[in-house]
């Protein structure tokens, strides 16, 4: 049983599924032999990942939008050199000028998009402070319960207790 009527019911869900599956399975055992068993027990697996991906969501919606900027940020620089090199590609060149052009282009990517760079490299790093703080915080958890043999006092302890 969940802590709350909610708990509960994610759990009741969870294991109508599971009994459908194995009741799924059995038919394809019955019917398919060995291979069957193993698409199926494939099949579980992927379906309780994406469940487990779910709830791990839910439980860090901090962390979801962190990766959801990362993203986000990674798509607009991919479309920004997608349409600068479509550019550049387009320009016609003398004859003369492609020696000179070619060197000094390579001097200026070294340069080229600080900005973007910048943006990328703070998304980058905001996602693995997100991440260290989440470990952090369960290691700090699992420290204290280890050390005083009861739950941390934090805000969550606090309100689930009122």
């Amino acid at each position: 049983m969940g802590a709350t009527p909610e708990d509960t019911q994610r759990e009741i869900v969870r294991l109508r599924g599971d009994m459908s599956a194995a009741l799924e399975e059995f038919e394809r055992r019955f019917r398919g032999g060995l291979r069957g068993a193993a698409t199926t027990e494939a099949r579980i697996s992927g379906v309780r990942a994406g469940e487990d991906a779910l709830t791990r969501a839910r439980e860090n919606p901090t962390l979801l939008g962190v990766a959801g900027v990362v993203v986000a940020g990674a798509v607009a620089y991919g479309a920004y050199a997608l349409v600068s090199g479509g550019r550049k590609q387009q320009k016609p060149l003398p004859a003369s000028k492609v020696e000179v052009e070619s060197r000094s282009e390579i001097k200026k990517k070294r340069g080229q998009s600080t900005v973007i760079k910048k943006f990328v490299w703070a998304a980058f790093l905001s996602v693995f402070l997100a991440v260290a703080s989440v470990i952090a915080r369960r290691l700090a958890d699992s420290a204290w319960r280890a050390m005083i043999h009861e739950e941390p006092p934090t805000e969550k302890s606090r309100a689930a207790s009122t």
